[in-house]
């Protein structure tokens, strides 16, 4: 081994403030960027509940796939 790391820890940044009121009326599709969080996530209780298992599992490598029609 090289001693080389096989993962990548990146920091966790907080929610950036939303664009101001010029600049969403400009382009209004900024406000459905995530990094926003101008409208907090609903729904999806039971993926979210699987997907939280499957992170926090005492598995030592674990995939899966994450698949579904985009919009």
């Amino acid at each position: 081994m090289t001693g080389q790391a096989f993962y990548r820890v990146d920091a966790f940044l907080p929610p950036s403030a939303p664009p101001g009121v010029g600049a969403a009326r400009a382009q209004p599709a900024r406000l459905l960027q995530a990094r926003y969080v101008v409208i907090p996530f609903t729904g999806r209780e039971a993926e979210l509940a699987r997907l939280t298992a499957w992170r926090d599992g005492r598995e030592g490598v674990s995939v899966l796939l994450v698949h579904g029609p985009g919009g």
